[in-house]
């Protein structure tokens, strides 16, 4: 069959299909939430045939398969869709399977993994594999375990030794939440991130450290809290709460909110050369 070259499928269905809503799709995820469905059109393309499992009400793409829908485009080597049949005998497609170097393309937006499933019904589309990362333009995301995207929540979840990088500076976290919010031109923009569990911000001057935090992705403003500790050379501060300003290069320590422990710093000074 490969001898035919690329084979093209054109698949109607209804707006639950949405796999490729995950990465911007706002406006179809609230026709879903409101019950209005709409027939959209996905194209599919294999070098090495796409087959109808019938008995298992299951569609296989093989061999370089690539999924379009509007702007948005998935690719990997083998794309597995499932369905069941509603009232009228249509196929509903409610889980989505990509594997083997899995590419998600959207407009701000690149996700790779070796592994991608996606829940119709939740609407979460998971990203798994030893090379899991997000490129969301000025930030960088990888983890370990998992990367989610939920697409009515408009979040994204790194899960395991999760970073997100930008230029000289990482925020590295247990688990990292990006908020997006709707642009002007209808695209999704990254503009938080929440850490959780050992938190560290990492620049070029300083390393600071707490148990969660906060990165304001257009301030770029990081808020630590819980047994914050910030190093800079040899000295070390520490206290409950922390402002990292990433632009000016600036930390500002503060006491636990609600609390009245004073803030703590230690200072090391330089070593005497005088006495060489």
């Amino acid at each position: 069959m490969s001898g035919l070259g690329r084979i093209p499928v054109l698949i109607a269905a209804s707006a639950s299909i949405a796999l490729w809503a995950f990465a911007g799709a706002a406006q179809q995820a609230g026709q879903r939430q409101a019950g209005q469905q709409q027939a959209l059109p996905i194209m599919v393309e294999a070098d090495q045939g796409i087959e109808w499992i019938a008995e298992e009400k299951l569609y296989v793409a093989r061999g370089n398969a690539v999924a379009t829908r509007g702007d948005i485009r998935v690719s990997g080597e083998t794309l597995s869709a499932v369905y069941r049949e509603v009232e009228d005998g249509s196929p509903e497609f409610y889980q989505v399977e990509v594997t083997d170097n899995v590419v998600v393309t959207a407009p701000g937006r690149t996700l790779y993994g070796d592994r991608a499933v996606y829940d119709l019904d939740q609407a979460v589309v998971v990203m798994l594999g030893s090379d899991v990362r997000a490129d969301l333009g000025a930030e960088k995301i990888t983890a370990r375990d998992s990367l989610e995207y939920w697409e009515v929540r408009r979040i994204a979840v790194a899960r395991g030794n999760a970073q997100a990088v930008r230029g000289d500076r990482e925020l590295r976290s247990d688990m990292l939440t990006t908020h997006f919010e709707a642009s002007d031109d209808g695209s999704l923009e990254a503009v938080r991130i929440s850490a959780i569990g050992n938190t560290v911000i990492t620049t070029p001057d300083e390393v600071a450290r707490g148990d969660q935090g906060t990165y304001d992705i257009r301030r770029e403003i990081v808020i630590l809290e819980g047994k914050v500790k910030i190093t800079r050379g040899s000295a070390q501060l520490n206290g409950g709460r922390a402002e990292v300003d990433l632009a000016k290069g600036t930390s500002r320590l503060l006491p636990p909110e609600g609390g009245n422990r004073r803030v703590q710093g230690l200072f090391v000074p330089a070593p005497d050369k005088s006495d060489e």
